[in-house]
Order: C-alpha cells, then structure tokens, then sequence
C-alpha cells in the first residue's frame, strides 16, 4: 500500500510538472508557428535562437524572426521595388503607352482574381515556394517589353502580363502572411516599416538603371534595351532570394522635347512623386499593421493579405483601363479622394469594434 501511494505521488507530481512545463512554452511562445520554409523564434522551452557573435559583434541566428523577415524584405526590394521602376517609366519605357496600359489592366485583372486562391496556395505549399514564383512573373514582364523594342509583339508582353499579375498574387500573399506572423506583436509595426522601406529602396536603387542608361537622351522615345536587361536580372533574382526561406500632353502624342530635370517644372513634378512615395509608404504599412493587430495566426493572416491584395488589384486594373480610355485625370482624381474618404470611415469603425492591445482572441 505504502509503494502504491508513493508511485501515485510521482505520476501524480511528473503529470503537474510536464503541465506546467506546457503552460510556460505556450505563454512564452503563443505567438509563434512553425511555418514551412521560414523557422520561427522557438526552440526547446520557447528558448530564442542564441545566434552568433563574430569579432565581438552579435548577429542573430539565422533562423531567428528578424532574419527571415530581412529576407523577405530583400525579395520585395529585388522583385516589386524594381517592378516599380519598370512602371515609373511611363508606358512602361515605351513611346506609345497604349500596351503598357492593356498589359496593366490584364495585370491586375488576373492579381485581384487569384488574390481569391492565393491564400489557400500558400497554406498547401508553404510561404517560401509561393514567394519564389512571384520574381519569375515579374521578370517576365520586363523580357516581354525588351522583347517588344525589336518585334513589337503585343501578344507576348499580354501574356507576361497575365502571368505577372498570377505571380504578384502569390508573393504578395505569401510576403504579407510572413511578415504580418514572424514579430511579436510589440514588433509588427516595425517589421511592416521596415518591409516597406526596402521596397521603395529597391524602387530608389532600380532607377539608377534606366537613368544612366538614358541619361543622354533629349527626345521621347523607348528605352535602350539594356534598361530592360537590368531590371529583368533584378527581378529574376529576388525569385532566388525567396528560396534562402512629363510634360502635358494628349495621350498617345508625346512630346517632342523631354521634361528634364534642370526645367523649372521638373521640381514640382518631382516633390509630388516624392510626398506621393511618403503616403504611399504610410498608407501601406498602416493597413497591414491593422491586419496583423487582427491575428498572429499565419494561415488567418494569409487570408487576410490576399483579400487585400484583391481590392487594391481591382482598383489599378479599373484605374489604367480608364486612362486607355482617355477619361480626364480631374475625374480620376476626385474618384480617387471620394474612395479615399468613405474607406476611411470603415477602417475608424473596424479599429474601434476589433482592434485591441493583444491579437490573442482570433477573429
């Protein structure tokens, strides 16, 4: 009798301490989830990777949070930042913008319709073969029009297009499910800042390409093709990255003579792309902010960046149909502003009905 008692109290005390062994990890690391591809910061006991310290630096492991979000941020700078530069161009770096234009609307076309599947592929294939398709579409896109300058083949650059659009789908959905999961929620908002901030540094870095290639061109015409060329290995690479885890003028009638830079007009012009840069840059990391406020759970959050992704696609397929249509930019502008100011009153609404301190309550 005296044994059985004594061998009930050790079951009995073994099963408090494996208990209360599994409470504390799930307290330490509750927010983390072990995503295919992309190791999060937990470990035996919800210990953090140590990492490592070289010539009395210390650099985080590799598998830590902060490095695989470096990475994904690395992709987005290689990928959209100098797909940005492509689009910066005007018409794509092209006399007549008409292609451009009919290529972009099949673009976002094809993004706001696969934004419906996206998050569903990323939860089947895992986040980091979903964000390696996306350089392949992209750098596609840039081949088509350097493909364009000598076989003026629409059907090629339609096509790129389409497949540019499948692929945005993928790797935006895929990029925002990392990012929005890998911090701890003390954490999103600068993971989100700094995702962003690569972004339009990539943008910044892109367009040292086409500046120097063109720098000695006074007249409109099409880039040289080694603009094209340098974006294309630009984009391409971001997909081997992911795998680690002007002046007025009538539309279709160019000007005869470049806005250049030493013009007194090129100032304001420039300061408007620069605060349109700025808000763009805020504007995208409050939303997916809010997002991540909603839900630490991957799988959740996949979704909720591919719905995202889905309206914001739609809007830019509408928005350069609209202008192949030659509908006048003061229309576009007060559309653009009314939107603005109605989806503002929504997201007050959805911050004060959902979003709290803590994402421990899923949605």
């Amino acid at each position: 009798m005296c044994c059985q008692r004594v061998r009930d109290g050790i079951n009995s005390g073994c099963f408090k301490i494996r208990s209360l062994r599994k409470k504390q990890a799930v307290s330490i690391d509750q927010h983390n989830t072990n995503v295919e591809g992309i190791p999060q910061e937990h470990s035996v006991g919800g210990i953090p990777p140590s990492g490592y310290k070289i010539l009395g630096l210390c650099f985080p492991a590799y598998r830590s949070p902060i490095v695989q979000a470096l990475l994904v941020s690395l992709v987005q700078l290689l990928v959209v930042g100098i797909h940005n530069v492509l689009q910066a161009l005007g018409g794509s770096g092209q006399v007549n913008p008409t292609t451009s234009n009919n290529a972009n609307t099949i673009l976002y076309s094809f993004f706001a319709a696969f934004s419906l599947l996206a998050g569903s592929v990323t939860n089947y294939f895992g986040p980091k073969w979903t964000l390696a398709t996306g350089g392949i579409g992209y750098s596609l896109l840039a081949a088509s029009f350097w493909c364009y300058n000598h076989t003026k083949n629409r059907g090629f650059v339609y096509f790129a297009g389409a497949a540019c659009g499948i692929s945005a789908a993928f790797l935006w959905t895929a990029a925002g499910s990392l990012i929005m999961s890998l911090p701890l929620e003390k954490d999103k908002g600068r993971y989100i800042s700094m995702f962003y901030g690569f972004q339009f540094t990539g943008s910044v870095i892109g367009a040292i390409i086409p500046t120097v290639e063109n720098y000695s061109v006074k007249t409109a015409g099409t880039v040289n093709d080694g603009t094209y060329i340098g974006l294309f290995i630009l984009m391409f690479s971001g997909s081997i990255v992911a795998l680690l885890p002007v002046r007025e003028s009538h539309r279709g009638m160019p000007p005869r003579k470049l806005l250049t830079v030493g013009e007194p007009k090129a100032g304001d012009y420039i300061a408007l792309l620069t605060f349109y840069g700025c808000i763009d840059g805020a504007w995208q990391t409050f939303a997916w902010w809010i997002m991540g406020a909603l839900s630490n759970d991957p799988i959740t959050l996949s979704i909720y960046s591919s719905f995202y992704k889905v309206f914001g696609a739609a809007g830019a397929a509408i928005v350069f149909s609209l202008d192949n249509y030659g509908v006048a930019y003061t229309v576009m502008f007060g559309s653009y502003w009314g939107l603005l100011v109605g989806s503002m009153l929504l997201v007050a609404w959805l911050i004060y009905k959902r979003v709290e301190d803590s994402s421990d309550k899923k949605l």
